[in-house]
């Protein structure tokens, strides 16, 4: 199910820091990095130290709309969604017999497949 909009953000935020602090981590298990660019999920300023705390040894840029800012950012983007699509056009459920409509789009709630395959799966 396609999480409903509301005036707070919260719970989003959460998961969304949460995931970054994973990969940073793992990156960081793997990579060399000295700079990272966050496009924030809420206010860029608190987040920001939030990171720079976690992560002392890199220089953290958290900014709203990094993607239109920094174009490294921009192609991480259009990386990290063809690999999704990628990843979720051939997902292969352990349950032999489900059977799911492979139109569900980007997953964005405004997207029309978002939309479509949200009511078609209430």
């Amino acid at each position: 199910m396609i999480p409903q909009r509301t005036s707070s953000n919260a719970p989003y935020q959460k998961v969304s820091q949460s995931k970054r602090y994973e990969s940073f981590s793992v990156c960081l298990q793997n990579l060399t990095l000295a700079q990272v660019y966050v496009d924030t999920v809420g206010p860029p300023d608190k987040y920001e130290r939030l990171l720079s705390r976690t992560f002392p040894d890199l220089q953290i840029t958290v900014s709203k709309k990094a993607d239109s800012i920094y174009p490294i950012v921009s192609a991480a983007s259009i990386c990290a969604k063809v690999l999704r699509d990628h990843a979720l056009h051939n997902w292969q459920f352990k349950e032999k017999r489900v059977q799911v409509t492979r139109v569900f789009g980007s997953g964005y709630p405004g997207g029309i497949e978002s939309i479509i395959f949200k009511v078609l799966s209430s």
